[in-house]
């Protein structure tokens, strides 16, 4: 897409010229996003947004939940020309939900969401380990105890 602007000069003389700056833009577009829809609890959540060129170069940002994502405890964003990749380091069953990538410039925004359906949590049990997703632990809550992260058979 080309936008155009025209603007006129008036010099001393009588002499008025036209001056015509052209600008060559493109919207923002994203071709996929990559990554694990279930990751085990402890383990990296890692996605990967792929986007096609534009102009001017877009904004990239992530969203988890309608919430935007920002650098910082145990989450590492990097974007570049091609893409941006979200990492969440020791995920939790609370790191489950919706996350969108977003590309934005001044022509337009696009938006891709994946959903991580399942952190799934680990039980370990002397002769066994389980993993149970978030969704299970709550119908076997009262038969378990939770320490740091891992549960525990009563029995």
């Amino acid at each position: 897409m080309t936008v155009s602007r025209r603007n006129l000069i008036s010099y001393e003389h009588n002499v008025q010229c036209e001056i015509i700056f052209i600008f060559l833009v493109k919207a923002p577009k994203i071709k996929k996003i990559k990554g694990k829809k279930s990751v085990k609890e402890g383990r990296t959540i890692q996605l990967r947004c792929q986007i096609g060129p534009a102009k001017p170069q877009p904004k990239i940002y992530w969203e988890k939940d309608g919430v935007i994502l920002k650098k910082g405890k145990g989450i590492q964003i990097k974007s570049g020309r091609k893409g941006s990749r979200l990492r969440v380091k020791k995920s939790k069953p609370t790191d489950s939900g919706n996350y969108v990538c977003v590309v934005k410039n001044a022509v337009s925004t696009d938006r891709m969401a994946i959903n991580i359906r399942k952190v799934q949590m680990k039980v370990e049990r002397p002769e066994e380990v389980m993993y149970l997703s978030y969704e299970d632990m709550k119908y076997l809550s009262p038969l378990l105890t939770s320490t740091k992260s891992s549960c525990h058979s009563l029995t």
